[in-house]
C-alpha cells in the first residue's frame, strides 16, 4: 500500500509522464487536434506544380504525393483576363511558372490542416533556405500573394497586408488594367439551371450559392391546402425574375472546407464597388421563396419572419426545410 507521504511524489511523476506524452505527440503530429474541427501536420519533401490537368492552378502544389492546397490564397481565375495596355495575358499559367520558380531546387515543407467533411490538404508551405520556416511572410502562400500572383482569401484575410503591399507596388495583375478579383464578381447574373435550387446563380460561368439563403431543391414540392406544387422550381424561376437582364456586384467567398463560391449579389452601381443594402439575398427570403440560413448566417433572419408573418412564397402553405428535404425526408 502506498503510503500517504508517498502519494505526491507519485502525483508528480504521473502528471511529468504525461505532459511528455503530449509534448511528444505534438512533435510528431504538429497539433493533431484544433478547435473548429480542423487538425494539422506537417509535410516535407521535394515540390512539383501540377500543371498536365485540365486547369492548372498556382494554388496546389504537390509534396510527398500529397496535393497541398495553398491556404489563405485565392489563385487567378481561369480566363486570360489580365490586361496590360491592351493585351491579355495568360495571369493564370504566369502565376503557376511563378510557384514554379519559389519551389524549384528547394525541399518544401508544409504545415497541412484539414477539416472536417473536407479530404483535402490545406497547407502553409515554406521552401527550404529562403527565409524562416513558421514565419508566415516567408511562406509561399505570402510570397505568391506579394508578388501579385494570387489574392488574399476574402474569409481568412491572413495575406491581407501581403494582398496590400502588392497593389501599392503594381506587382503582378496588379499592374494591369483589368482582371477578376475573387472576392468581386461584375457580370450578367441568371439563376442557374444546372444546379441544386433557387439559392444559386451564375456570374461570369462562377457558380455562386447565395449566402445566408436556403432555398428548396429544384426537385422539391411543397403544398398548399394539401395540393401539391413545384415550389423548388418556383424559387429557382423567382431569382431568374430577379436577375434576367441585369449586370450585378457579387461579393464572394469561400469557407474552410467547402469548395462552394458563396456570393452576397446586388444590382450593379456604376458609382461604387460597394454593395447596396437591397441584395438579392435578402430579396428572394424576404418573397418567402427562401429561409435564411441560419448554420452560417443570421442577417436574414428579420426577412424570414416577415415572410412567414405575411404568408408570402412557402410560407402560403406548407413545406419541409429545404435542408431536411436534401437530407431525404418527405
Amino acid at each position: 500500500m502506498v503510503s500517504a507521504m508517498r502519494l505526491p511524489g507519485l502525483w508528480q511523476f504521473l502528471r511529468g509522464a504525461v505532459l511528455l506524452a503530449v509534448i511528444a505527440v505534438i512533435a510528431v503530429y504538429g497539433r493533431p487536434f484544433l478547435p473548429g474541427g480542423a487538425s494539422r501536420q506537417t509535410v516535407s519533401g521535394v515540390a512539383t506544380v501540377p500543371v498536365t490537368g485540365p486547369v492548372p492552378s498556382s494554388s496546389v502544389i504537390i509534396v510527398d504525393q500529397r496535393w497541398i492546397y495553398l491556404y489563405g490564397l485565392v489563385a487567378p481565375r481561369e480566363e486570360p483576363d489580365c490586361t496590360v495596355g491592351g493585351v491579355t495575358l495568360q495571369c493564370t499559367l504566369i502565376s503557376v511558372g511563378k510557384v514554379a520558380e519559389f519551389v524549384a531546387g528547394h525541399e518544401v515543407r508544409c504545415r497541412v490542416r484539414h477539416y472536417t467533411g473536407d479530404d483535402r490538404h490545406w497547407g502553409q508551405c515554406w521552401a527550404d533556405g529562403v527565409g524562416t520556416f513558421g514565419n508566415a511572410a516567408d511562406s509561399l502562400n505570402a510570397r505568391l500573394v506579394r508578388a501579385g500572383w494570387a489574392f488574399a482569401a476574402p474569409r481568412t484575410r491572413d495575406f491581407a497586408a501581403d494582398e496590400a503591399a502588392a497593389k501599392a507596388a503594381k506587382a503582378g495583375m496588379w499592374v494591369g488594367e483589368a482582371f477578376s478579383h475573387p472576392d468581386f464578381l461584375k457580370g450578367p447574373l441568371r439563376g442557374s439551371s444546372e444546379n441544386a435550387d433557387g439559392g444559386m446563380a451564375e456570374v461570369r460561368e462562377v457558380r455562386i450559392k447565395l449566402f445566408g439563403v436556403d432555398a428548396p431543391a429544384l426537385t422539391q414540392e411543397c403544398t398548399i391546402g394539401g395540393k401539391p406544387y413545384p415550389c423548388g422550381f418556383m424559387s429557382h424561376q423567382y431569382l431568374n425574375s430577379l436577375t434576367d437582364g441585369h449586370t450585378v456586384n457579387c461579393k464572394v467567398s469561400q469557407l474552410p472546407g467547402d469548395d462552394r463560391t458563396f456570393g452576397i449579389c446586388t444590382e450593379e452601381n456604376p458609382l461604387s464597388r460597394q454593395l447596396s443594402p437591397n441584395t438579392f439575398n435578402e430579396q428572394i427570403v424576404r418573397a418567402g421563396w427562401a429561409l435564411a440560413d441560419r448554420a452560417r448566417s443570421m442577417d436574414y433572419v428579420e426577412a424570414e419572419d416577415d415572410a412567414r408573418t405575411h404568408k408570402r412564397g412557402l410560407w402560403q402553405g406548407e413545406f419541409i426545410p429545404p435542408a431536411d428535404w436534401r437530407n431525404g425526408k418527405r
